[in-house]
């Protein structure tokens, strides 16, 4: 049986300590339950040709118990440490996932880490994750929040454009282009170039552009690139009193949630 096997959760929520000191409680719970699935439709013979399956947050409610923003929250960290790829897709755009089933290595020197700090319950926050960045220290994607807090004095409040963020920091595609969007949409309404922001300022956007608060249940509501777009659109069309329409003001509150139910979302 291999370590994949061992770590699917089926009809129960079973999780291994080891890793949860590692990657936390929730993205151990949402990893186990991907894997069960995995199996499930595999042995179905209903995984795409690419190794997808999909599933929806109300499902993956319903067999966890996680919210929609501990779901996003779980996904980006297993996104992040290449575990799993996760994309939507189709009208309406549906989710999908992919185990990554050539992870064993690194399921297992993060086992190796979460059995260090299991063993170390009074290590500092920033020690616990030095331990799993350790395990991730081949993963192309550069953590920007690092990098931005090591930079001192003038450098750190030296307001940029996202031009000149994206070509220092690391940013996903995805992000790039709805980004992009907004700061397109934002040249053609204001008729001037969007203001410059510090690198911290950029990074707040990227990390909350895509949920927001609301007024549901769970308090968050998930937008995908392709609805945000279509937010943005509505965003500029929204008369605001005492608006710059600055890209700050778009990612605060429940604006885009209050857009996206305008669209009929």
């Amino acid at each position: 049986m291999s370590l994949l096997e061992l770590l699917r959760s089926d009809g129960s929520i079973i999780i291994n300590k080891k890793l949860a000191h590692a990657i936390g409680v929730d993205a151990t719970i949402m990893y186990s339950e991907l894997i069960s699935k995995h199996f499930y439709f595999e042995a179905r013979q209903e995984l795409t040709d690419d190794g997808f399956f999909f599933n929806t947050v109300e499902n993956m409610q319903a067999d966890t118990a996680l919210s929609k923003y501990q779901q996003s929250k779980a996904i980006k960290k297993l996104v992040e440490l290449d575990l799993i790829k996760h994309r939507n897709k189709g009208l309406p755009q549906r989710r999908y996932f992919k185990v990554m089933l050539n992870s064993e290595l690194k399921v297992s020197q993060l086992l190796a880490a979460g059995e260090k700090l299991k063993n170390s319950t009074f290590k500092s926050k920033k020690t616990k994750q030095t331990e799993v960045e350790k395990v991730d220290s081949n993963n192309t994607k550069v953590n920007n929040t690092d990098l931005i807090n090591k930079e001192k004095g003038a450098n750190r409040e030296f307001a940029l454009s996202f031009y000149s963020f994206k070509s220092k920091y690391s940013v996903d595609e995805e992000s790039i282009e709805v980004i992009e969007h907004y700061l397109d949409r934002y040249h053609f309404y204001q008729r001037k170039s969007h203001p410059n922001l510090k690198a911290h300022q950029w990074q707040t956007v990227i990390d909350e552009l895509y949920y927001g608060e609301c007024n549901k249940p769970d308090g968050y509501e998930e937008f995908t690139g392709y609805e945000l777009k279509y937010i943005i659109d509505e965003h500029f069309k929204t008369k605001y009193e005492n608006c710059d329409y600055n890209i700050l003001h778009f990612i605060s509150g429940q604006i885009r949630a209050l857009r996206y139910y305008e669209l009929g979302c």
